[in-house]
């Protein structure tokens, strides 16, 4: 938690010392970018093997494939994984084989992971945010909501991330065939990344605001039918895995996620009738998906995974919807700065441990 405030402040006097110097000219901003990549990538690349729900399995799974699996392994793997049906995501595997072959330290996979990751996922917001205040957003969006995951946990599913990443600049350039082939070599690293494919039939759609207003709606009904959303995924993904998700007998969770979700949706909805021009419909899709997808978290959070190829973008929708609400410019800062306190109390009440990989941590229960 302590790293994240740090950040939050660190963030917050740089934006203040940039915007004191150039206001907020392009060129500005890309330096504000890259000063939030260079943060975000040490974050999660410095940290400590016990921080995070898995970061500890992946680096002993990156030894081992390192170690022992050999070549033979990793093509056998691919067999077994889609053909025999056994095992999963073999394409992981090839990845981290390929890695660990020319470079045998763990700790510079981590390094791999945040920049493959990081690069593209701010170049994203450089691109779509026209302020440092609206980035500045976004950064306490990510930490808040998303840190603990993709910085954190999910190696495969941040990896395979990155394909959605590039979809968009895809679905914008009109070129389904690029589209198609990312999200599908994406899928050999981690295969719920399929779900994102129907993105690009779905961007491309009018009436952006009614579907989001349809999906508000019916949240009570879609709660209703979360459990048979649930069971049609584990026969989609084909794996006991997610069969046990959809038979989880876990107590509703992830409240927190879905007010942040609704609060976000109300913003985007108000923002799009005030000032259609402003939210990109692409943006307003991807929310109205986020409510569709949400509550397959309330049948066992660990589908959260399926939820974050959309939520993601909330941290582009957020920012953008702030800043036009079609409100006198004293109300809009007094909703951006409500906000981000409830943000930071939020960051305050996860408290969420971090240590670099120096300091001594130790590994959490799930490991014993």
């Amino acid at each position: 938690m302590w790293l994240q405030l740090f950040l939050f402040l660190l963030a917050f006097i740089v934006w203040q010392k940039y915007e004191s110097n150039g206001g907020n000219s392009k060129a500005i901003r890309h330096k504000y970018v890259n000063f939030l990549i260079v943060i975000l990538f040490l974050q999660s690349a410095l940290r400590h093997e016990a921080v995070g729900l898995d970061t500890y399995s992946y680096i002993k799974d990156f030894e081992i494939t390192r170690d022992v699996r050999d070549w033979n392994w990793v093509w056998q793997n691919f067999y077994d994984v889609y053909v025999l049906g056994e095992g999963k995501d073999a394409g992981f595997h090839l990845l981290m084989k390929s890695f660990s072959t020319l470079c045998p330290y763990s700790r510079i996979w981590l390094f791999f992971v945040a920049i493959l990751f990081f690069i593209p996922f701010c170049r994203l917001a450089e691109k779509e945010l026209r302020s440092l205040k609206q980035l500045f957003m976004f950064f306490c969006v990510y930490q808040t909501m998303y840190y603990s995951f993709f910085s954190i946990t999910g190696i495969r599913q941040t990896i395979a991330t990155v394909a959605t990443l590039y979809g968009i600049k895809f679905i914008r350039q009109n070129k389904p065939i690029q589209f198609v082939f990312w999200i599908l070599l994406a899928a050999f690293i981690h295969k719920s990344v399929l779900l994102f494919l129907p993105f690009y039939i779905i961007a491309k759609l009018s009436k952006s605001k009614c579907m989001l207003i349809s999906v508000m709606t019916l949240l009570p009904v879609i709660f209703g039918l979360g459990r048979k959303f649930a069971f049609f995924m584990s026969d989609f993904a084909g794996g006991d895995q997610y069969l046990q998700y959809a038979e989880s007998d876990m107590k509703a969770g992830a409240t927190k996620f879905l007010i942040f979700i609704m609060l976000g949706a109300i913003l985007t909805l108000i923002s799009k009738m005030r000032k259609p021009d402003s939210m990109p419909d692409i943006w307003v899709f991807a929310v109205s998906l986020t409510l569709l997808f949400t509550p397959l978290a309330w049948v066992d959070t660990s589908l959260m995974r399926v939820i974050q190829y959309f939520a993601l973008f909330s941290m582009i929708s957020i920012p953008l919807s702030i800043d036009n609400l079609g409100l006198s410019k004293k109300v809009q800062n007094n909703v951006y700065w409500i906000f981000f306190a409830a943000l930071l109390i939020t960051t305050i009440r996860h408290d969420y441990g971090y240590c670099f990989f120096w300091q001594d941590m130790v590994l959490g229960s799930n490991y014993k």
